[in-house]
């Protein structure tokens, strides 16, 4: 059963005449989290009322589900161990207790690591490595696999992060960013567009063995500011590389709406959240109901078959249709009368 996680408490504070609520820091850490399933909710209360919905979602390929053993030869297909399947969570500390990082991160200290690009399509089919040792499952619709601004379609699989709070605010995000050199995107669901990059902070370490930057023996150790007009996380020089960089995004969110935090074409990692709102419309808005958790990550399972497959033969020897006999196509062993 899916586990839904309740942060109970709550700390007040004032912000020039208004009453502000600024839940206390949710951080991702050993016994805060279920582990094992593949999406996970958390729903911030105060009082038996809800003020927000996260939901992270881990769904990596079919193929990656259970520990691979072999590749059988003979049929043409992967073996799994099917009694040994494979966590598609890990939950991730620091690289080193640095007190500026756990400042920047705004005392987050360990982040949630799914598997999983965030792709939007269910078009697959099965295909040899580039060794063939052993099957993959490849993405084959030509258009939008992966997330753009234009596309018009949301992740349904994969690895994301979605945030729901009941009215507007701000929420400010620890994200470990598994490659620095991919978009990063706010996505305001109901248009199914980024929010303007100018109206996300970001507050950034890329990893450098102490994630820290060395430029030409100058060390510069933060990416601090606005993210920039290509949503890519990189310093004020242009300097980017495919790292890992860990820190904080700060963004304003609106009454009633939902929020998609991705990396279009790798995973990111959650640490946690603060959420920071006007008390007293908070108190006369509806609570959010429970989160419903996304079935999307089901369907892969059934992905349609390529027609257009290659066929081969149990020598593994490429054959066209009008061969007779036995044959192996999108991983499955077949007779072709």
């Amino acid at each position: 059963m899916k586990k839904i996680f309740t942060l109970v408490a709550m700390a007040a504070m004032a912000i020039g005449v208004n009453a502000q609520e600024t839940s206390q820091l949710f951080s991702v850490a050993n016994g805060d989290f279920n582990v094992t399933d593949k999406a996970q909710a958390i729903q911030v209360k105060e009082a038996g009322k809800a003020y927000a919905n996260v939901i992270i979602l881990s769904s990596p390929y079919p193929d990656d589900e259970y520990q691979f053993v072999k590749y059988d030869e003979e049929t043409k297909t992967n073996v799994y161990d099917e009694t040994k399947p494979i966590n598609p969570w890990s939950l991730e500390g620091n690289a080193e207790a640095n007190t500026s990082i756990a400042a920047i991160q705004e005392g987050f200290t360990s982040y949630l690591k799914g598997k999983g690009n965030p792709f939007i399509t269910e078009s697959f089919q099965w295909e040899y490595d580039k060794d063939k040792s052993r099957m993959k499952l490849v993405d084959v619709n030509t258009t939008c696999t992966a997330y753009t601004p234009t596309c018009g379609a949301l992740p349904i699989r994969g690895m994301y992060i979605e945030v729901t709070p009941i009215v507007a605010g701000t929420i400010t995000m620890g994200v470990y960013i598994n490659k620095n050199n991919h978009e990063l995107f706010v996505i305001d669901e109901s248009t199914k567009t980024p929010i303007p990059n100018n109206n996300i902070d970001v507050k950034f370490y890329l990893q450098n063995n102490t994630y820290t930057f060395d430029d030409g023996g100058k060390t510069v150790s933060i990416i601090e500011g606005k993210l920039p007009d290509d949503y890519i996380i990189q310093h004020t020089n242009g300097y980017t590389q495919n790292r890992p960089a860990l820190g904080t995004i700060t963004f304003p969110v609106e009454t009633g709406k939902k929020y998609m935090i991705i990396n279009p074409k790798s995973q990111v990692g959650f640490y946690g959240f603060k959420y920071t709102y006007d008390k007293a419309a908070a108190d006369a808005a509806d609570p959010l109901p429970e989160p419903v958790l996304p079935t999307g990550i089901e369907a892969v399972k059934t992905a349609k078959p390529n027609a257009d497959a290659a066929i081969y033969n149990l020598a593994g020897q490429k054959v066209d249709a009008a061969f007779k006999g036995m044959v192996i196509m999108n991983g499955r062993k077949f007779i072709n009368k």
